[in-house]
């Protein structure tokens, strides 16, 4: 039995003629669909998403980490402040102090300024002084109360503020605390 071929099948098909079969394409390949594009867009939205979420959490928890470092620099400003003042100590004028930022007009509650750069202060006045500068300094807390209590030779210096980067619908309290020895002069 013998094949018989068309003709046009054995001949070599002119250069221009095999380049234009290859250029144009077939019905299985001409691009994307709508639906693909539309796909494709909603995973890139659902993507980014996920990044601005990620994004607003990390802005959130950088400003509590910040507040917990301002809480624990005024810590120890007051337990410097204290230790520079030991007749303020031995003088009880550090034994219990209550400043409360929550209040309205709390910097009235505040100790008057005794002016010690003007007039030579006592001990006492330069422990009103410190209490006058460390409340208003724990007025950069949000809600903050802070306290100074002693017992013996030992103070404890606590400060509790309203923390901003909690996800629950009512923003939680975030404290901080130092015990502090020092002795009486």
């Amino acid at each position: 039995m013998s094949v018989t071929t068309p003709r046009d099948a054995t001949r070599p098909q002119p250069a221009h003629r095999r380049a234009r079969r290859l250029a144009t394409p077939s019905t299985a390949a001409r691009g994307f669909t709508l639906v693909e594009v539309l796909v494709a867009i909603l995973l890139l939205s659902v993507g980014l998403l996920g990044v601005a979420g990620l994004q607003i959490s990390g802005l959130r928890y950088q400003q509590g980490a910040y507040m917990r470092g301002q809480a624990t620099s005024l810590l120890y400003d007051m337990a410097d402040r204290m230790r520079i003042n030991p007749q303020g100590v031995g003088a009880s004028s550090y034994n219990a102090i209550t400043i409360n930022t929550t209040t309205s007009g709390w910097q009235s509650s505040l100790p008057a300024d005794p002016d010690c750069a003007a007039n030579n202060c006592t001990p006492a006045n330069q422990a009103a002084l410190d209490t006058r500068q460390w409340g208003l300094a724990l007025g950069q807390l949000p809600r903050a109360v802070g306290t100074v209590t002693r017992t013996g030779l030992i103070f404890t210096l606590t400060i509790t503020w309203q923390d901003l980067d909690s996800n629950a619908e009512a923003p939680a309290n975030q404290t901080a605390s130092l015990n502090v020895q020092i002795n009486n002069p």
